[in-house]
């Protein structure tokens, strides 16, 4: 196949992984902890530049990221064909999201994305960490994002576009 995509700037690459992110709903993290890769899709938020989702504090994907200090997910389109194939790929590190402000902001954005899941908790009261870890074993927690990978085989087959988080404004 020739080469015939035209280059893309930075503020059109920012806008496609921004559109992305807002666009799903499902990452798959991907993490390893002595040799043991493992991946794993979660719900997520977006709120501050950084993903928010909720997972059991002894999952696999949570002891190998905060062991590793590492992690990295996906984000994509379904597609049925490989020309097709449109997403993200990210490095950075996961940490666990205690109460306080930041907790506040995420798990506001995680209801308004998902407002269902308020029904699960049979309650008025505003719906905290609390909630969650008793209805679910889940705690909140916080993937950074810390370089971002464009895909877009629809430009070109194995287009990619690669830039720091911090660019990415939300």
């Amino acid at each position: 196949m020739t080469n015939t995509a035209q280059p893309m700037d930075e503020p059109a690459v920012a806008a496609k992984i921004k559109e992305i992110i807002h666009q799903q709903h499902i990452m798959t993290l991907a993490t390893a902890s002595a040799g043991m890769p493992w991946a794993a899709p979660v719900y997520y938020a977006v709120s501050d530049g950084n993903l928010y989702f909720f997972s059991n504090p002894n999952s696999k994907h949570i002891l190998h990221a905060l062991d590793a200090k590492t992690a990295a997910c996906a984000i994509y389109e379904d597609a049925e064909a490989w020309i097709d194939i449109r997403g993200l790929q990210i490095c950075g590190s996961i940490d666990a999201v205690s109460s306080g402000r930041q907790a506040g902001r995420a798990v506001h954005a995680y209801l308004k994305r998902f407002p269902t899941i308020q029904s699960v908790f049979k309650t008025a009261a505003a719906i905290g960490l609390e909630h969650f870890y008793r209805k679910f074993h889940a705690r909140l927690y916080c993937f950074m994002p810390e370089t971002i990978t464009y895909t877009d085989n629809r430009i070109q087959f194995g287009f990619k576009a690669e830039m720091p988080a911090y660019r990415i404004a939300e």
